[in-house]
Formats: structure tokens, C-alpha cells, sequence
């Protein structure tokens, strides 16, 4: 499996770290990293909102690591409720419809239902009040999830795929300015992933 974004250009994995996944989707973060996840006894929290990642993901974790990690059957987003997935024959084209995204462009095959999704706030408390690595993959997400954290601070290093457009705008540069102005350092790049056109990525850390 390959690892489809360099998350962790920025950040080593540290002894006891707590890591999060959001939108981890087929769980390619924890495979290719399990190593250094276990030789430091981190522990992650995966989110993922799709039944068949969600499961998948929660099996290959009982056999391989299941002190170092849990998965969360739910997305993310700026409360705590329900909203309409679409899901796909696609693994990387299951997206919430208030996102904006019109999947069916990718395939005819579309199957919608009502999932959970709850908010940053709450995944902090569920690992445990602080988080030392964020990793995000949202789907367009990210403004609403990150804008209405009331406890952003309680994250010291975040890796970020960024490339949707919102009003016409990449979400990266609002971002941008938002985690600038939290007092974190931020770098951007734009990284060729896969063949596909390259993708905006934000890596934010805490200053010291």
C-alpha cells in the first residue's frame, strides 16, 4: 500500500505520541507507519465515517496493533449530528453531500445514508485532551472543522490536504491565514501525488 500524501514531512513520531486520522479512509496512514508507531508505543485514533473502511480497518488493528490504536465510525465536522454520506464503488470517492461534491461524476454506483459526525472538540477529549500530530483528509471539511474548534491549541503539529475549492477559492489559503493567525508556523506545498494533478498540503506547528 502507499502512502498517499507526505504527512509526515514535518513531524517524527515521538515516545508515547498521540497521533489522529481524519478521513483515514483505507487506513494507509497506521499501515505504512505501523513500525515506528509501535517502536515509540503511540497510540491513533482513526476516523473514518464509511461501514466497510471503518470495519476493515478495526479488523487488520485487533490483529496488528491493539493497544496502539482505535478507529471511530464517524466524520468530522463543526457539531455533533447526522448528515447524508455518499458512498461509492470508489474507496477515495465517499464524500458527506454537505461538503458540496458531486460524486457521481466518478461512477453511477452511488449509495447515500445518514452517518454520525462530531467535532473536533470531541475528538480531543476522546484522545484523551491533547493530541500531539494531526493528520486530515476531510473532503472540503476543513473550514467548518477547524474554524470551530474551541480547543485548536491542544494540537501541536497538523499535516492537512487542502486542494478544494470552496466559493471558488482552494480552502489552503483561508487556512492559511486561520492557523497563522492561532500562533502555529505553516509551510505549503503543493506535492504531485500518484499521477494525479498535485494536491495542496499544509503542515502546522505550534511555536515554541
Amino acid at each position: 500500500m502507499e502512502l498517499d500524501h507526505d504527512y509526515l514531512k514535518y513531524y517524527k513520531i515521538e515516545n508515547k505520541a498521540i497521533l489522529v486520522d481524519l478521513g483515514a479512509t483505507n487506513g494507509e496512514f497506521i499501515y505504512i507507519n505501523k513500525e515506528a508507531i509501535l517502536q515509540t508505543d503511540a497510540f491513533v485514533v482513526n476516523v473514518e465515517p464509511v461501514a466497510e473502511q471503518y470495519s476493515r480497518m478495526a479488523d487488520w488493528i485487533n490483529k496488528n496493533m491493539p493497544n496502539n490504536a482505535i478507529v471511530l465510525s464517524t466524520g468530522v465536522w463543526k457539531e455533533n449530528t447526522c448528515l447524508t454520506l455518499n458512498v461509492t464503488d470508489n474507496v477515495w470517492c465517499n464524500m458527506f453531500e454537505i461538503h458540496g461534491h458531486d460524486v457521481s461524476s466518478f461512477t453511477s454506483k452511488v449509495r447515500s445514508s445518514a452517518a454520525p459526525v462530531i467535532t473536533l472538540d470531541t475528538v480531543i477529549e476522546i484522545a484523551g485532551g491533547k493530541i500531539d500530530f494531526l493528520k486530515a483528509d476531510i473532503e472540503g471539511a476543513e473550514l467548518e472543522v477547524f474554524e470551530n474548534c474551541n480547543n485548536l491549541n491542544k494540537i501541536a503539529n497538523f499535516a492537512i490536504a487542502s486542494y478544494h475549492i470552496r466559493d471558488d477559492v482552494k480552502t489552503y489559503i483561508r487556512l492559511e491565514k486561520f492557523f497563522t493567525s492561532k500562533g502555529y508556523n505553516v509551510i505549503h506545498e503543493n506535492i504531485p501525488y500518484n499521477g494525479f494533478p498535485a494536491y495542496d498540503m499544509l503542515y502546522c506547528s505550534k511555536k515554541k
